[in-house]
């Protein structure tokens, strides 16, 4: 039970901080009105409008969010390195969701970058919390 509350708390926080990053985003880059969101089409002609810093910012948060999930499995609990990194592969998968579900929706440039993000800030994250 301690290892799923561990796990459970790392998901919870990460994805506070990611959903954080695209809500602060959305505030300066927001849907028309009349979009509707379910049709992946005009979702992709939507965003192939936005600007690049309107995907980094969420690259940004994305890599906030890979970094605070060691960071508050540790903090919640002692748990073991296993749990934890599955914690971490866990939040990862969310983002790849993105990249199976929205097909074509980000920029290529966008999937390049996001890919190896979840590999370098996990680590990161990883290392930040072991010391």
């Amino acid at each position: 039970m301690k290892n799923v509350k561990a796990i459970l708390i790392g998901l919870l926080v990460s994805f506070f901080v990611m959903t954080f990053f695209e809500f602060v985003n959305s505030l300066f880059f927001p849907f028309p009105k009349g979009i509707n969101t379910m049709d992946l089409e005009q979702v992709r002609v939507f965003t192939d409008t936005l600007p690049p810093i309107a995907f980094i910012v969420v690259l940004l948060g994305w890599a906030a969010g890979y970094m605070t999930t060691k960071r508050a499995i540790k903090m919640g609990l002692d748990v073991k390195r296993v749990v934890s990194i599955l914690a971490i592969i866990l939040t990862g998968f969310a983002a790849l969701n993105n990249f199976v579900f929205l097909p074509g929706v980000q920029p290529l440039w966008f999937n390049i970058v996001g890919l190896p993000l979840f590999a370098i800030f996990t680590y990161i994250g990883y290392r930040l919390a072991n010391k």
